[in-house]
């Protein structure tokens, strides 16, 4: 785990809104990572009620990934909202599943977040 404090983590978040949204890393070294972001401006500023639209920088070589990695967010039923762009549904599942690609812009609503799984899997096997 590379925790959000840490400056010389692997995953930084850049774009509007970027201060007050915090990601930390679960890192398989050369297999797949799974980033956990979320969006505090509510706990920065009670009027806070924008989305931040983010894009992550992400040292592939550090997480010993390719940059062609997919970013898929499995739908987390009562956790994880699904966004318009992108939406595959899982056919094991008929569940959908939001894919990213890298430079992708990522809505983070107030007070909520992403759990992204990057990996090098069929992107089917992107699923909770």
């Amino acid at each position: 785990m590379v925790g959000w404090w840490r400056a010389d983590g692997p995953v930084r978040v850049q774009g509007r809104g970027a201060e007050a949204v915090k990601a930390t890393v679960y890192v398989k070294q050369g297999d797949a990572a799974l980033i956990t972001m979320a969006n505090f401006a509510s706990v920065y500023d009670t009027a806070a009620n924008a989305t931040a639209n983010v894009t992550l920088g992400i040292d592939w070589p550090a997480l010993g990934l390719p940059s062609n990695t997919s970013l898929c967010a499995p739908q987390l039923l009562g956790i994880q909202r699904t966004a318009p762009n992108g939406t595959v549904v899982d056919p094991s599942t008929g569940l959908p599943v939001v894919i990213f690609r890298d430079g992708d812009v990522i809505p983070v609503l107030p007070r909520s977040g992403w759990w992204l799984l990057l990996t090098t899997r069929d992107i089917l096997e992107c699923r909770a």
